[in-house]
């Protein structure tokens, strides 16, 4: 369905929404002359006799550059020495530059090519405002066809405009505001020019991550996240950071103050301290996007550090303002309220797409009424019998009630009732909000990598994270409201282009239907009840 364009003030040019797509142009290598090669032709056969009648001396060329994988395939591989130098300015940042290149320029890591070749969808999408070292990298990794989010959203961004992105769970935000990101960075310029602010630390490490492959670092040359945050990587001149709780502060201090990264990606409290200390400055501002904005706590957006991100150490004219998420409660008041809160300009487009269909529609929704004990009985049947690939069981954490009566929390309960009796590589990871921060790191990267295929979350888990593996989810403990309930359900079918299917499983009581359904009703979808036998 076509997106729902709502533009608060007619202030911006005619021409500021055209949608037009532009061709690619490649060009081919000419052969070489027929001349030259007929004129070497008889020095060739000359020389034959000579060779032959010489001692034989061999010049072995070894090639050193190895394949990333199908995604990384055009970038060579480096050693863990060069990948992560232990010269005197070891950091907790991840940090990576990507070459200095124009859209008629071809980045030194990536091979040109003499042969023509057709233009994907995304570059005819992006037209010239693209550079195509970037948009090659992207068709690397898989984005060559553009979802509709990005058919809606990219054209608007790339024309310099402050937009709202309001589009499903899995249709590709993330990608929508790097490649203007990226594009509008000027590498030559020593200063911060983007930031992406994010409400979790989880899901910071996975933007990091996509700029990273996006800027040329593929995801296999680094295997554990947590020594990607601990090194600067080097290997150009953009600059990727990310300011995340659990770093080493005194050590990201250091580094924006010897050499500023370009992108910063970070929670708005670990951004606002560094501001505040003089670590970071935003007088080089040209970017800010505040992914699963209306995640964050009203008190955050009117006076704590985001709303001093946006309007005390920034102002919205001076800078692109892209928000992104796939629930925006009260969308005209809230998309009217960025405007008068000074967050963005006036002429802040809502790019509301398929605003019918709430959640993906590869999606099947179930319920299973069951009771008391009975529910993690009913859980581990239907875990049995549904053979995940993958699957994130939600639950709530720690309540008032489990505090006065001390019983253990229900997300801690079902993973130790799913282990029982299970081989480690059969238990469930466990994800919640009291564990250390590395530990949190670790176990997504592990659930990730397919090393366990169940994992137990609160909703810590809900928002942003791209696991294109997960099959399945359930909830054991019913979502508090619809929009907790799109984005626990958004984890799953997240590959719109492959058309892959994923279901959603609400564990309830008999008092909880009403509830459920209720919340069905709000996002427009229907549920199936199902037994567990």
């Amino acid at each position: 369905m076509r997106a729902l364009h709502t533009v608060l003030s007619e202030t911006a040019s005619p021409g500021a929404l055209n949608h037009k797509l532009v061709a690619h142009a490649v060009s081919a290598a000419s052969s070489p002359q027929q001349a030259l090669a007929k004129s070497k032709k008889g020095k060739k056969a000359k020389k034959q006799s000579a060779v032959a009648k010489k001692p034989a001396s061999v010049s072995t060329s070894i090639d050193t550059d190895s394949q990333l994988g199908q995604s990384e395939a055009s970038e060579p591989s480096t050693s863990n020495s060069d990948e992560f130098p232990t010269s005197t300015a070891a950091s907790d940042d991840i940090i990576t530059d990507i070459s200095n290149q124009t859209s008629s320029e071809t980045p030194p890591d990536t091979p040109s090519s003499s042969t023509p070749h057709e233009p994907s969808a995304l570059a005819r999408l992006c037209g010239r405002s693209v550079p195509d070292w970037l948009i090659r990298r992207a068709e690397d990794l898989g984005y060559g066809t553009p979802t509709g989010a990005q058919t809606e959203a990219l054209p608007l961004a790339l024309q310099g405009r402050d937009c709202v992105i309001h589009a499903q769970t899995g249709s590709g935000k993330t990608l929508t505001y790097l490649l203007p990101v990226l594009s509008g960075i000027d590498p030559k310029r020593s200063s911060v020019q983007a930031i992406v602010v994010v409400p979790t630390r989880e899901l910071g490490i996975q933007v990091a991550r996509v700029a990273r492959q996006l800027a040329g670092k593929g995801k296999d040359q680094v295997a554990d996240e947590e020594a990607a945050n601990t090194k600067k990587l080097k290997s150009g001149k953009i600059q990727v950071m990310a300011l995340l709780d659990g770093a080493g502060g005194n050590r990201q201090k250091i580094w924006l103050k010897a050499d500023p990264p370009h992108l910063v990606v970070g929670t708005p409290d670990r951004i606002h301290k560094m501001i505040e200390y003089r670590n970071l400055r935003t007088n080089g501002l040209k970017f800010i996007v505040v992914d699963e904005f209306d995640a964050y706590p009203a008190a955050t957006r009117t006076t704590g550090s985001l709303n001093k991100l946006l309007t005390v150490d920034s102002e919205a004219g001076a800078r692109q303002t892209i928000f992104a998420s796939a629930t925006v409660p009260q969308h005209n008041r809230a998309v009217t309220e960025l405007v008068k809160n000074k967050w963005a300009r006036n002429d802040l487009v809502h790019v509301h797409v398929d605003p019918i269909q709430h959640v993906p529609k590869f999606l099947d929704h179930r319920y299973l009424v069951c009771e008391g004990d009975d529910k993690i009985k009913s859980l581990q049947k239907l875990v049995e019998r549904d053979q995940p690939s993958a699957a994130i069981i939600f639950a709530h954490d720690l309540t008032e009630r489990n505090k006065r009566t001390g019983e253990t929390p229900s997300v801690e309960a079902v993973a130790e009732a799913l282990s029982e009796g299970q081989p480690e590589a059969l238990q469930p990871l466990l994800l919640q909000e009291n564990a250390r921060v590395q530990k949190r790191a670790s176990i997504v990267q592990e659930f990730r990598e397919g090393n366990r295929r169940l994992l137990v979350a609160t909703d810590l888990a809900a928002r942003g994270l791209d696991l294109p593996e997960v099959s399945h989810v359930y909830n054991f403990d019913l979502p508090l409201d619809a929009t907790s309930y799109v984005h626990r359900a958004g984890r799953t079918a997240r590959k719109p282009i492959a058309g892959t299917k994923g279901t959603v499983t609400c564990l309830v009581s008999s008092k909880e239907v009403f509830a459920l359904k209720r919340l069905l009703n709000a996002i427009r979808v229907e549920g199936e009840e199902i037994d567990d036998t």
